[in-house]
């Protein structure tokens, strides 16, 4: 899935959601075939400079809400 500049995020890990890691992609660039995002997160102290972010990193916040009720 491809996200979009503004979207709000939820770290994601082997299937399980990381609350205290919820950001918004500030940028996103594609090198070759692949896409990285920056997201800027909520915590201060997690918003190392990275634009690095990989979809398969994160989910929307409305998707990490969907995956919870199901595991």
């Amino acid at each position: 899935m491809e996200y979009n500049i503004g979207d709000i995020v939820v770290r994601v890990l082997n299937k399980k959601c990381y609350w205290d890691m919820v950001g918004i992609v500030k940028s996103k660039k594609t090198i070759g075939f692949k896409v990285y995002y920056n997201i800027f997160w909520s915590k201060p102290k997690l918003n190392i400079d990275m634009d690095r972010w990989q979809a398969h990193e994160f989910v929307l916040i409305e998707d990490a809400k969907k995956l919870e009720k199901n595991t």
